[in-house]
C-alpha cells in the first residue's frame, strides 16, 4: 500500500471515530498553522537572499580586482562628471544580477520543501472531504496541498515583480506539478499553482485566472482537478477558469469569459464568450455585436469595417 492510500485510509478511520464522538459544529473548526508557515517563509526568504547579500558585500573587492573601476583601464573613474561613476554603473548591474540569482535560489530552496512534502503526500486529483479534528484537517493530503500552494506563491510573486517576469513560468515548472512549455506567454496572469497543463504557444493575457481547486463553502469539500489548454489558444483579459476545464486547441476565450468547474470548449478554432463561455458562430459579428450602439455609430463615421 502506497503512502497516499495509507493517508486516505487513516483519514477515513479518523473521520468515523470523530463523527461518533462529536457534533458537526464541533468537528468543523480550523486553525492556520501560523508558526509553521512563518518559519518556512523565513527559511525561504533568508536563503533566497544569500546570493544577493554576498554579491553586494563583495562589490568593493570585485570591482577593483577586475579593474571595473576604470572600465578595464580604458576610461577614468570620474566619467560624465560623476566621481566613481563605474562603481555606480557596475553596482546597478550586479544588483540586477543579484535579483536574478535570488529568484533562482528561492525557487531552489522552495523545491526542496515541496519534494519533501511530495514524499509525505504525493499530489493527487480528486474530491477531498474537509473534516477537522482538534482544529486540524483529518486528511493530511489537504494539509500538504496547502503547504505546497503557500510556498510556491512567494517565488512566483518575486518573479512577477522583478525585471525577469518570464521566470514565473519557470517557477511553476520547477516547483509545481505543472506542464508549461517555454513557448507559453504569461502577461501578468494568475495561473494555477498545480495541475496546470498547457500545450505549445498558449497566450494568457492580463488578469486571466486559472484555479485548479475549488472549495464548496468555508468548510466544504475541496475539489482538485487539472486544467488542460490546447496549443495556439488565446486567453483574453479578465477570463476565469476553474478545475477540470478543458480548452481545445486554437480556441479564443474573449474578455470576461467564465469557465466553471469541468467546463469544456467542445469545439476547436472558435471564439467563446459569456458566463459560462459559449461559442460565437461568426467571430467577427460576434465580437463587434458587443459594442455599444454609440460606439458602433462612431466607428461607422470613421469608416471602420465592423463586419456586421
Amino acid at each position: 500500500m502506497n503512502e497516499s492510500n495509507k493517508n486516505a485510509n487513516n483519514s477515513s478511520n479518523k473521520l468515523e471515530k470523530l463523527n461518533g464522538n462529536k457534533t458537526q459544529e464541533e468537528v468543523e473548526e480550523v486553525s492556520i498553522p501560523v508558526i509553521n508557515y512563518f518559519f518556512i517563509n523565513m527559511i525561504v526568504f533568508v536563503v533566497g537572499f544569500v546570493p544577493l547579500s554576498i554579491l553586494i558585500w563583495s562589490l568593493k573587492y570585485i570591482i577593483p580586482l577586475l579593474r571595473l573601476d576604470n572600465f578595464f583601464g580604458f576610461l577614468p573613474s570620474r566619467f560624465l562628471g560623476v566621481e566613481n561613476f563605474w562603481y555606480y554603473f557596475w553596482g546597478i548591474l550586479f544588483f540586477i544580477l543579484g535579483i536574478y540569482l535570488t529568484i533562482l535560489s528561492t525557487g531552489f530552496v522552495s523545491r526542496l520543501f515541496v519534494n519533501y512534502w511530495h514524499k509525505k503526500s504525493p499530489p493527487e486529483e480528486g474530491l477531498y472531504i474537509r473534516k477537522f479534528d482538534g482544529k486540524d484537517v483529518i486528511d493530511p493530503r489537504i494539509k500538504y496541498y496547502h503547504y505546497r500552494g503557500f510556498i510556491i506563491k512567494y517565488p512566483l510573486w518575486l518573479a512577477s515583480k522583478s525585471p525577469f517576469p518570464w521566470l514565473g513560468a519557470w517557477i511553476l515548472r520547477y516547483i509545481g506539478h505543472n506542464k508549461i512549455p517555454k513557448s507559453v506567454v504569461f502577461m501578468d496572469a494568475y495561473p494555477g499553482l498545480e495541475f496546470t497543463f498547457f500545450e505549445d504557444d498558449v497566450i494568457l493575457m492580463m488578469g486571466s485566472s486559472f484555479s485548479t481547486h475549488v472549495v464548496d463553502s468555508l468548510y466544504g469539500n475541496l475539489t482538485i482537478k487539472r486544467i488542460v489548454t490546447g496549443k495556439f489558444s488565446t486567453i483574453y483579459p479578465n477570463s476565469i477558469f476553474g478545475p477540470g476545464v478543458v480548452i481545445h486547441q486554437y480556441s479564443n476565450l474573449l474578455p470576461s469569459t467564465i469557465g466553471p468547474k469541468d467546463w469544456t470548449t467542445n469545439e476547436t478554432n472558435k471564439f467563446y464568450s459569456g458566463v459560462p463561455g459559449k461559442p460565437i458562430d461568426d467571430k467577427y459579428s460576434g465580437v463587434f455585436s458587443r459594442l455599444k450602439n454609440e460606439l458602433k455609430e462612431e466607428f461607422d463615421k470613421k469608416g471602420y469595417i465592423l463586419f456586421k
